[in-house]
């Protein structure tokens, strides 16, 4: 198809990560290199993917992973959810 842009990289960090393995394996299968945050770098690591620590990519702290993907700029897609506290007693 032309004109469609072919993604590169990803930053994803999410809390979530039911059927994130779905997205996981046809990114990689894709060729997309993923970049991630500690819980969801372990989780992607687990399924025999590689993924490079945010903390590389730049001098934020893993747990900002919107300001990594400000300061780096390389990523064309980013996956990101915030923990569910409705829950939380």
């Amino acid at each position: 198809m032309s004109g469609t842009k072919r993604i590169s990289s990803a930053l994803i960090s999410v809390f979530h990560k039911d059927g994130l393995d779905e997205i996981i394996n046809k990114l990689h299968e894709e060729g997309v290199k993923l970049i991630s945050t500690g819980g969801t770098q372990r989780f992607i690591e687990s399924l025999g993917v590689p993924c490079q620590p945010v903390a590389r990519r730049s001098s934020t702290p893993d747990t900002l992973p919107q300001s990594c993907h400000q300061s780096c700029g390389t990523c064309q897609l980013w996956l990101n959810s915030s923990c569910d506290t409705s829950s939380a007693n």
